[in-house]
This record gives structure tokens, C-alpha cells and sequence, in this order.
């Protein structure tokens, strides 16, 4: 992931996008370490609805775009997570 022990600890706060519609994935300040903790399940596959999620709060076009093509495509999505 390219985090050290020590950074993982320090507390981040997300960036508001442009779009105000778009709601955080969970509240901070937060560190990695408790994020991960709580939030992500590294052991089960991605959602469609967690892929959507991620990419309203990008603002990186072309991640973006990339998000919502595996949303939209069952076979795109098999492509980029679980053929990998």
C-alpha cells in the first residue's frame, strides 16, 4: 500500500469534491489503521454499490470513468477484481 506503520496511525480527513451530492464513504478524521479496521472487508469482493461509491469521491477523471465502466459491466468487473 505503500504506508508505513507510523503513517497509518496519523489521522486524514477526506476532501469535500464538487459534487455535493456525493456523500464520504464514512466520517473523519479517521486513520488508515481504524479505517480499515471498521470499514473494509479485504477478504470479500467488491460491490458494485462500494465501486459507485468510490468513484463519486474521486476527481480523477479517468478512475472514474474506470469505476463506473466495472458498475456496468458484470464482464469488465470479473476482468479488473477477480481474474487478477
Amino acid at each position: 500500500m505503500g504506508i508505513d506503520i507510523q503513517d497509518s496511525l496519523k489521522p486524514f480527513v477526506w476532501e469535500q469534491t464538487t459534487d455535493k451530492k456525493a456523500k464520504l464513504p464514512f466520517q473523519t478524521p479517521i486513520t488508515v489503521y481504524d479505517a480499515l479496521k471498521k470499514f473494509v472487508d479485504l477478504h470479500g469482493a467488491v460491490s458494485k454499490k462500494i465501486l459507485k461509491s468510490l468513484s463519486d469521491c474521486t476527481s480523477d477523471y479517468v478512475e472514474k470513468q474506470d469505476m463506473l465502466k466495472m458498475v456496468n459491466s458484470k464482464e469488465y468487473l470479473q476482468i479488473m477484481v477477480t481474474d487478477k
